[in-house]
């Protein structure tokens, strides 16, 4: 997957820019390195928070706010990676020292042409400052996302209390060699995930939970928000050709900000109204995707939702969306 997106975004300097992205990595790693002799500093907080990717802590904490018992995390400490180096003890950064070699050690070995196996190493330094604090936290909770399931992973195999909050959808048809440990608590975003989980974790406890209400006032009265999705922008397109006219809303587009389309970008946001920039979530009368998370956001809300993927294609959902929106006899 790595090579894929490389060869995508740089063509032929694709071995150039994959050397560049492996040293750089192993640069950073170095740097975290030589910032294990900084004294330790021992934690105390009742309740710590990882966060796999930066936009997920307000994700946590909106969890953990709903939670069904205090945990004490609203006001924990984030287990970056500075908080982690000062929290580990000799024994523990020998340990992280050591395993980082042995990895550099299997990689260097490795045929020049799998040169993409550094761009692995990214988290590599990270989780082993995770893992040696977790497996030393003895009774301690750590609050964590399953945006990456490794990081879960990890942690439900420590000591710690661990405790995860729904990012996206689950696939619980994946099977691993190694099994999973527990999770203590559990949030989801609706009770139908926690059978998915146990497919894998040893949940002892769940709850159901909802993010952030407050949407954005575009100033254009009641709209239709279409949440777009590169893989499926053929479809969307589809179901826009057969909603315009059909139906009264201005109809707002919100590309995926993590997403690299192709030519049809345009195609699609020809068929916009409204063009909504990364950081707005709209309040609209009716949020469509083919089958966007999302949808959770605006259910919260009380917004009706349509799935393209659920209904079985463009053409089902278009008719349902008129159906929905015909005004009352």
């Amino acid at each position: 997957m790595a090579l894929l997106a490389f060869r995508r975004r740089f063509g032929g300097l694709t071995y150039v820019a994959l050397i560049a992205a492996a040293f750089a990595i192993a640069a950073w790693n170095i740097i975290g390195l030589i910032r294990l002799v900084a004294p330790r500093r021992r934690l105390v907080a009742p309740a710590y928070m990882v966060a796999t990717v930066a936009s997920n802590r307000v994700l946590i904490r909106n969890a953990i706010a709903q939670a069904p018992e205090s945990s004490g995390a609203a006001g924990g400490v984030d287990l970056d990676r500075t908080t982690l180096i000062r929290g580990l003890g000799l024994r523990q950064r020998f340990v992280v020292i050591v395993a980082m070699l042995r990895l550099y050690r299997a990689v260097m070995g490795c045929s020049a042409c799998r040169l993409d196996l550094g761009l692995h190493t990214r988290d590599a330094f990270d989780i082993l400052l995770l893992a040696c604090f977790a497996d030393e936290a003895d009774g301690t909770i750590i609050w964590t996302d399953d945006h990456y399931q490794r990081w879960a992973f990890i942690l439900s195999r420590a000591r710690c209390r661990l405790r995860v909050a729904q990012h996206g959808f689950f696939d619980d048809g994946i099977a691993f060699p190694e099994p999973f440990g527990a999770i203590d608590l559990l949030g989801v975003r609706s009770q139908r995930f926690v059978g998915m989980f146990e497919r894998y974790f040893d949940v002892r406890a769940s709850f159901v939970f909802g993010t952030s209400t407050d949407l954005d006032d575009l100033g254009r009265g009641p709209i239709l928000i279409l949440a777009s999705s590169a893989p499926h922008i053929a479809d969307e397109i589809a179901l826009l050709e057969r909603l315009r006219g059909r139906i009264d809303l201005p109809i707002a587009i919100k590309l995926h900000p993590a997403h690299r389309y192709d030519a049809r970008r345009e195609q699609l946001l020809a068929l916009a109204d409204i063009v909504c920039t990364a950081d707005q979530r709209p309040a609209a009368r009716l949020f469509v995707s083919w089958n966007s998370f999302m949808e959770f956001d605006y259910e919260s809300a009380g917004i009706p939702t349509c799935s393209i993927a659920r209904c079985g294609g463009a053409e089902q959902a278009a008719a349902q969306i008129i159906e929905r929106l015909r005004p009352a006899a």
